[in-house]
């Protein structure tokens, strides 16, 4: 009695191993899922329906063509021709405040020497005065250091600071 005996053996299942582009691509996917519902939630579908419209589909922009030649038809831009010292943005409040110094200088001593000087008021509006002219005067004085080497910027820099200084050192300090 040779017979075979039943084996108790028991067969463990072939595991098939994932590959690592199999869980790359799950990841990514989870990523593009995670980002498009974090879009979605800041700025509600409606708005978020839109972006990704634009996304796709974008709108092409007609080329002109010159009828006498075929060729692309360029369109000119304007330049800023002023000179350096006024195309700075700090020229222009600089400017500002110290014409806002000036008058509120000249309002001072109208007011002052008329027939009802108050000294108080005189002396605030002095002081306000002051403070406008100094602040422009900072700012001019640094563009002026910006510029040296633009003669024609520090000219008109120039017109600008002896305007403001001379008016803060016509009265000395007795009158602020």
């Amino acid at each position: 009695m040779n017979s075979k005996k039943p084996s108790t053996k028991k067969r463990t299942p072939v595991r098939r191993k994932g590959g690592c582009l199999g869980q790359l691509f799950f990841l990514l996917v989870g990523l593009v899922l995670g980002g498009a519902g974090l879009h979605v939630y800041q700025n509600g579908f409606d708005q978020s329906l839109e972006s990704w419209k634009a996304l796709f589909e974008k709108e092409a922009t007609p080329i002109q063509k010159n009828p006498s030649t075929g060729g692309r038809v360029v369109d000119a831009v304007k330049m800023d021709l002023r000179p350096l010292y006024l195309q700075d943005e700090r020229w222009g409040p600089a400017i500002e405040k110290g014409e806002e110094g000036v008058a509120l200088y000249e309002l001072a001593i109208r007011d002052h020497y008329g027939d009802k000087g108050d000294p108080f008021l005189f002396r605030s509006r002095m002081s306000d005065a002051s403070g406008f002219m100094n602040k422009s005067l900072t700012t001019l004085r640094a563009m002026r250091e910006e510029y040296e080497d633009k003669p024609n910027s520090v000219i008109e820099i120039d017109k600008k600071i002896r305007r403001y200084s001379g008016s803060l050192e016509e009265f000395g300090k007795g009158a602020r």
